[in-house]
């Protein structure tokens, strides 16, 4: 069947250290809505809706492999301040397609648990696998550093950086976190706030052109 023989991408994630947060009830409804307000925003990108998976994770198959990133960084934004890690497995199923995920299986399913068994060991930020050996090294290690400029970020920085990716302008995104102008731009060259745009494009350009073309 073509949907088994063809290659998907399975996204599987946790939140970080939720079992040190507080009220994890109302983290998990609040997970529930982050992936219901994704799930419509990428309606189209998405083969399979993200769903939550073991109360604290969520699983979904991503169709649209350039719409990863901004998903992943859509879906930080709606659960900070608590983080979470992913693993992207690329490969097959060894079932047939169905709304959720909870009843599918494959090899797709496998690598994406094995990349976030290694983001939870190594707590990086993703990791993926089932590319070429060269492609998922460059990946994985564009990542890894994404993953460990995020974590250096102060609350402060972290706020202005999801400011400044919601508005057009750095003025805008200053009102809209009551600091002022200067304060923002601070906080931006601090957090690597550029720097972190352009490893992100590219670190999605590199996924869309590493899974091009397999059947």
């Amino acid at each position: 069947m073509e949907t088994m023989s063809a290659f998907h991408l399975v996204l599987s994630g946790d939140i970080r250290r939720s079992r040190d947060l507080p009220d994890r009830p109302a983290l998990q409804r609040r997970l529930e809505g982050a992936l219901r307000r994704v799930n419509e925003r990428f309606a189209s990108s998405l083969t399979v809706p993200l769903s939550v998976v073991q109360g604290d994770a969520f699983q979904g198959l991503v169709g649209d492999i350039s719409a990863l990133i901004p998903l992943i960084i859509t879906l930080e934004h709606q659960l900070a301040p608590a983080t979470f890690r992913s693993g992207l497995g690329w490969g097959r199923l060894s079932t047939e397609m169905r709304g959720s995920t909870a009843s599918m299986d494959g090899e797709a399913f496998h690598l994406a648990r094995t990349a976030l068994d290694q983001a939870r060991e190594a707590d990086r930020w993703l990791v993926v696998q089932g590319l070429s050996n060269d492609d998922e090294i460059i990946a994985n290690g564009l990542a890894a550093l994404l993953g460990a400029t995020r974590r250096g970020w102060t609350a402060s920085q972290q706020r202005a950086v999801s400011a400044r990716r919601r508005h057009p302008s750095g003025k805008e995104a200053a009102v809209a976190a009551a600091i002022s102008a200067p304060a923002m731009s601070r906080a931006l060259r601090a957090a690597h706030y550029n720097e972190v745009l352009e490893a992100e494009v590219a670190l999605g350009r590199l996924l869309a052109r590493s899974t091009e073309g397999t059947p």
